[in-house]
């Protein structure tokens, strides 16, 4: 079994480390709640509140915006599977997808009868991919989107589910996983078709996951909770974060596992272990998301009204 340990990073936004949006980015993204990001490369993408949607190619230096939904509907989460192709869902059950790099973008699903929220979304390859949300909401599509099918009442191990929240959705090119309420992790091999349970001694709240090169699945959501499922070993294991901010998000670079918390609590977990050590600002940041090592230098946190890079001192703490 691997040994998983953290380095706690806690970053004042007020402080003179912090630089905020710069004249190249657009005004929007700082009066709108943003409520995920994805990068790849150079390429930052944010979405959040009224279907904004904001796109860096220097990473985070200057952004252009643009609004992917016209009834400004909140964005939840994007992924994108090259730097033209990507996909957003939302609230009204709305999904969007780009073809341009997110300069324009066309709905290609929506629900606005019942309030029916999406909270993430993942894509196999340019054809399939799921996307999931409240009551136990799993759309997938095997045709880039052109089609979406809902598959409720979801069957988890020969029972139907109708009332599990389901906060997540990630994979790892091969297999699917899904995570929400009361402890519920799933696995997909068949690009979303049938779907396992992973047994998590858990009963709260999943909010994030993610996995890293190693095949490792994380999970992570309410007080701090995060487990890890190891491909050597057969049983998920609790990360000691020694922390009650719930956790939103988490990344990887270079092996190394980065959360992020609402309270601006930020964890690492080597890949090869190491010894433990924290830092903390001031006050707290209230985080969202955690980018982490595009370009190699710098770090990102994401927030309400404000997209912060760090120079090169705060940097070296997340490296």
């Amino acid at each position: 079994m691997k040994n998983f340990v953290f380095l706690l990073v806690v970053v004042f936004f007020g402080s003179p480390l912090a630089k905020g949006l710069e004249s190249g980015a657009d005004q929007r993204l700082r009066t709108t709640f943003l409520q995920s990001a994805f990068q790849s490369g150079s390429m930052v993408v944010v979405v959040g509140d009224r279907g904004l949607v904001g796109v860096s190619r220097d990473f985070g230096t200057s952004f252009t915006a643009s609004v992917a939904l016209d009834d400004q509907l909140m964005l939840n989460s994007v992924q994108f599977i090259d730097e033209n192709t990507g996909w957003a869902v939302g609230h009204g059950s709305s999904i969007v997808k780009t073809d341009d790099g997110g300069r324009t973008w066309k709905v290609q699903h929506q629900d606005l009868t019942q309030d029916r929220p999406l909270f993430g979304v993942y894509f196999l390859n340019s054809k399939i991919g799921v996307a999931v949300g409240l009551w136990s909401l799993i759309l997938r599509t095997e045709d880039g989107g052109a089609t979406w099918n809902s598959l409720s009442p979801v069957v988890f191990g020969g029972s139907e589910q109708f009332d599990l929240n389901i906060y997540a959705v990630f994979g790892d090119g091969k297999h699917i996983y899904a995570a929400g309420e009361r402890g519920f992790v799933a696995r997909s091999d068949d690009g979303g078709l049938t779907w396992e349970p992973m047994h998590v001694d858990y009963s709260g709240t999943f909010w994030t996951g993610g996995v890293n090169n190693n095949g490792d699945v994380f999970v992570a959501g309410l007080r701090g909770s995060a487990y890890v499922h190891s491909a050597d070993h057969a049983e998920w294991v609790r990360l000691e974060t020694q922390t009650k901010a719930s956790i939103t998000d988490v990344k990887f670079h270079n092996g190394d596992a980065f959360f992020s918390a609402l309270d601006g609590v930020s964890l690492r977990i080597p890949s090869g272990g190491g010894a433990a050590r924290s830092r903390r600002g001031l006050a707290a940041c209230r985080s969202r998301v955690f980018l982490s090592g595009a370009m190699g230098s710098h770090c990102i946190f994401l927030r309400k009204v404000l997209f912060s890079r760090y120079d090169d001192t705060v940097a070296s703490l997340c490296r």
